[in-house]
């Protein structure tokens, strides 16, 4: 196979992450200003390669490893220039985003510590990945801001989750952090889940665990999540130019998950630091907004589910404002099926 044709594909394994400023080699656990914090280990075999792995899944990989050992920085270069081209929905483009949603479907760990285990490299996958929610995607889908919102939603999620939340606690810092304990009640991206304390996978861990010992968790340890929001994020306005200090209240997105609700959350994972041969990530709903003044419903990646309807006054998808809750999650399924065949 070319190189260019590798890379092709390659880049349909990458997640949308934004390194943070602060982030830097070594990484001092206790110095990170956040109550939730996720380490994630590199792998100890590269490509992370398994026989059970679908297809689409096991192409990816081979891709990321072809990535790897290209000549340098001429991989990267291609793929950006592969990017470029891709203006409107191609065959190429659909063979990119369907390699790159089946990776981060079947294990988002995996999937996060396979990118980010090349990031010395000049061809590191986190350098180039955010080119897919930042360009590729709103060139794609340029006409409709709803389908932008959509496919941006379905493709940087690391999950798409409906939870009813079990319990909260609070952080208080320079912002209020609340980190939520949920009972995950269906899957609809993400098959394997963050542990939510010392029992589960090896390859990932809570290096903060006492920090969150009182939280109340769900009674079936497979059927856990731990993530975290803010109620000061903008609800309607984003942006570096903006004063909080003037924000008020309808501004806000609130203290919208409390124990006893549901939703529907789109998480994603976005670096806090990196160590040695591991990284630190934080666990929170994507932005939703593709502007700064563009209004949508909660302007994250959260949907309350009130009375079985779920909470979309602004129809960000574009699937209607008054679905119930097994309604709107048929519309994702539909959508992601959908982008399994391209």
């Amino acid at each position: 196979m070319a190189v260019h044709r590798i890379v092709a594909v390659v880049v349909g394994g990458m997640v949308w992450l934004q390194m943070l400023a602060h982030a830097q080699l070594p990484c001092d656990v206790p110095s990170i200003n956040q109550l939730l914090v996720y380490r994630i280990e590199d792998p100890s075999v590269y490509p992370p390669l398994s026989i059970y792995m679908p297809y689409d899944v096991l192409l990816g990989y081979v891709a990321l490893d072809s990535l790897h050992r290209a000549p340098r920085p001429q991989g990267e270069q291609q793929v950006l220039a592969l990017f470029q081209r891709q203006q409107t929905l191609t065959d190429t483009a659909r063979k990119i985003l369907r390699v790159y949603y089946a990776m981060a479907d079947y294990n988002p760990i995996l999937f996060q510590s396979a990118i980010m285990y090349m990031r010395g490299s000049a061809n590191s996958p986190w350098v180039i990945s955010s080119e897919i929610g930042k360009k590729l995607i709103p060139t794609i889908w340029k006409d409709t801001l709803q389908k932008q919102r959509l496919y941006r939603g379905l493709f940087t999620s690391d999950y798409i989750l409906h939870v009813r939340v079990i319990d909260t606690i609070e952080f208080h810092t320079t912002y209020t952090e609340i980190v939520v304990s949920a009972e995950v009640l269906d899957v609809i991206k993400g098959q394997v889940l963050v542990p939510c304390g010392d029992e589960g996978l090896r390859q990932v861990s809570l290096p903060k665990p006492n920090a969150i010992g009182n939280l109340t968790l769900s009674n079936d340890p497979s059927r856990c999540i731990l993530f975290s929001y803010s109620p000061n994020w903008f609800r309607y306005v984003g942006g570096d130019d903006i004063d909080w200090a003037f924000l008020n209240e309808t501004e806000e997105l609130g203290r919208i998950l409390v124990p006893g609700t549901e939703a529907i959350v789109m998480l994603e994972f976005g670096v806090l630091c990196i160590g040695d041969s591991s990284v630190f990530y934080s666990l929170a709903p994507i932005n939703i907004k593709n502007r700064p003044s563009e209004r949508t419903s909660c302007g994250q990646g959260i949907y309350p589910v009130v009375d079985g309807i779920v909470q979309d006054p602004m129809d960000d998808f574009g699937f209607g404002t008054n679905l119930s809750v097994e309604q709107f999650k048929q519309r994702l399924r539909e959508r992601i099926a959908e982008i399994r065949t391209w």
